[in-house]
């Protein structure tokens, strides 16, 4: 059994002699680092100076989008003028927006529904947040890693298997907005730091993330399995 992440295989009870992890791969030429569009900044309503936070997921409860916005709340506090920018959609969606407006958030958070251009959306951010409460693998992890983003995680799931904490990204607990809060800020805080991150995470992208390195690992596990059969089969 080929499975994505450790805790995707702790999932299922296999006997670890036929689990493999084989973590998924990405285009590495479509995500890939790139000036940002001003154009495209300007569509979203992020002004053109103001840093950006950028998450990417279902707005499903697993996901924390509920601790995100709350998060948001906080840093705007703390740091006011940054822009959070949430692409995808969900049956949360509505309550989340409500939850921004509630808490005067409004014009800073901006809530795109899917999109086609994810990796031009990756290009505008600064940072990029996960703030889910499970999660098996996350392969937008490894497609924000290959653009040369920092990370902040919460450190469920597979996430610790992707995002190496303090090399590639900060790991916070799940279900806290303010240790969210306080990796965020610490990113925007230290730009260089940021992309020391995104430099090192492009890197890991490219070394273990990559289609080839998923097809090889997938080859190696099928080669695997024929010689066992082979050997069981024995002489004939």
């Amino acid at each position: 059994m080929i499975a994505t992440s450790r805790a995707v295989a702790r999932r299922f009870p296999w006997a670890p002699a036929k689990v493999r992890v084989v973590p998924n791969g990405v285009d590495l030429k479509r995500f890939a680092p790139r000036p940002p569009s001003s154009a495209l900044r300007a569509s979203l309503g992020v002004p053109p100076s103001a840093p950006v936070a950028l998450s990417i997921g279902r707005h499903v409860p697993e996901k924390g989008y509920r601790h995100l916005v709350d998060a948001a709340a906080l840093v705007e506090r703390a740091r006011p003028g940054v822009h959070w920018v949430l692409v995808g959609d969900g049956e949360l969606r509505s309550e989340l927006e409500a939850r921004a407006r509630r808490l005067g958030l409004e014009s800073r958070v901006h809530f795109t529904g899917w999109r086609d251009d994810v990796a031009d959306v990756l290009a505008l951010s600064d940072v990029f947040v996960l703030p889910s409460q499970s999660e098996g693998f996350g392969r937008v992890l490894v497609e924000a890693m290959a653009m040369g983003r920092a990370i902040v995680a919460t450190a469920v799931g597979g996430v610790p298997d992707v995002v190496l904490a303090g090399r590639t990204g900060l790991l916070v607990q799940p279900a806290d907005p303010v240790a969210l809060a306080d990796a965020v800020r610490a990113l925007l805080d230290d730009p260089a730091r940021a992309a020391r991150l995104g430099a090192a995470g492009r890197a890991r992208a490219e070394s273990s993330f990559s289609l080839g390195a998923h097809v090889h690992a997938v080859e190696r596990v099928y080669d695997e399995v024929l010689a066992r059969a082979a050997r069981d089969a024995g002489p004939r």
